[in-house]
């Protein structure tokens, strides 16, 4: 069963923004679903992925929740453009809201976001910076 309050739920999508949101003035929050939904559907998302609600997370993410019957992972195919429909301009990463870790070598960040071992940083990288 989805819990929409719960962190790390599979129907979060996370979107993290450049430039900083933090200074930029956020949009109304129903007119953002209604702009992503419309969105999905020019993308070719099927009628049954929707967006149900957003919000904004304590580190400055958008946080998109999706319908219950659907996950992150489902309409991220789907989610071109989405930065700029939530802050003209901006540009973003999208990822599933999933538990992730943080590997550090002397306090060191190695760059291994999550269990995929995507964006490792090189040995000689992180030895240089030790």
């Amino acid at each position: 069963m989805s819990n929409p309050n719960k962190a790390h739920d599979p129907i979060h999508l996370v979107v993290y923004f450049s430039p900083d949101t933090n200074t930029i003035l956020r949009e109304n929050n129903f007119t953002i679903v209604n702009d992503i939904n419309q969105l999905l559907k020019s993308n070719g998302a099927p009628d049954n992925q929707v967006v149900t609600a957003v919000k904004w997370n304590l580190q400055g993410n958008y946080i998109i929740i999706t319908h219950s019957d659907t996950t992150a992972a489902d309409i991220i195919p789907f989610t071109e453009g989405i930065a700029n429909v939530i802050i003209p301009g901006a540009t973003d990463t999208i990822r599933e809201d999933k538990k992730w870790f943080k590997i550090e070598v002397n306090n060191v960040r190695t760059g291994a976001r999550d269990s995929n071992g995507k964006d490792i940083y090189s040995p000689e990288f992180i030895y240089e910076n030790l």
